[in-house]
């Protein structure tokens, strides 16, 4: 994992706990890299850094009764899949929907909405918007490292917050705006 990564992932961490928001205390331990590797090569993907060192930081969010999605936000609308339930959405996008076997899930609204990462290459791994009922579905980010930047930043600059009622919110307009300024070639943000 490179230090820039290691760094965006421990300044998030930092956001969540300074804000209290939910993520900071359900967001579950990594895993070990040999985990991550082998269930990957396993399934013919391209097992990238960045995808390593993302479910090596987190496994995940943890999910249970008291828990709403509103705590489980890594970003606002957005949780980190656990590796296992990420295996299991891939399994079933690839075998029942005959989706793209190269993307391979990371983050989901749970409500049919998912990020994706392009497994197909080792060195570039772009990170796409997927939903069922969208055909186009377009590259957000160019890497894992540009999504996590683009979190950062958003907390960083206040576009992600606590609103008046304690919910982990952001600012639509500002995070449109700062997204498309750190990710000036994802075709996502031109709109």
């Amino acid at each position: 994992m490179t230090q820039e990564l290691s760094s965006l992932m421990a300044l998030i961490d930092g956001h969540l706990e300074r804000l209290q928001l939910g993520a900071a205390k359900y967001l579950r331990p990594g895993l070990s890299p040999d985990v991550v590797i082998n269930e990957l090569t396993a399934r013919d993907l391209r097992a990238g850094v960045e995808l390593i060192a993302l479910f090596t930081w987190h496994d995940g969010t943890e999910v249970g009764p008291d828990v709403t999605l509103n705590d489980m936000w890594l970003m606002p609308g957005y949780y980190l899949l656990t590796f296992t339930e990420a295996l299991r959405t891939y399994d079933l996008f690839v075998n029942e929907f005959e989706g793209n076997p190269s993307w391979f899930p990371i983050l989901e609204d749970n409500f049919g909405g998912y990020i994706f990462v392009d497994c197909a290459r080792i060195d570039q791994q772009p990170v796409y918007d997927y939903d069922f009922e969208n055909v186009n579905n377009e590259v957000k980010h160019r890497s894992i490292q540009e999504m996590l930047t683009t979190i950062e930043t958003a907390f960083s600059r206040g576009i992600f917050f606590k609103n008046s009622e304690g919910s982990f919110d952001e600012d639509f307009d500002l995070f449109w705006a700062m997204a498309a300024e750190i990710n000036p070639s994802a075709t996502y943000w031109w709109r």
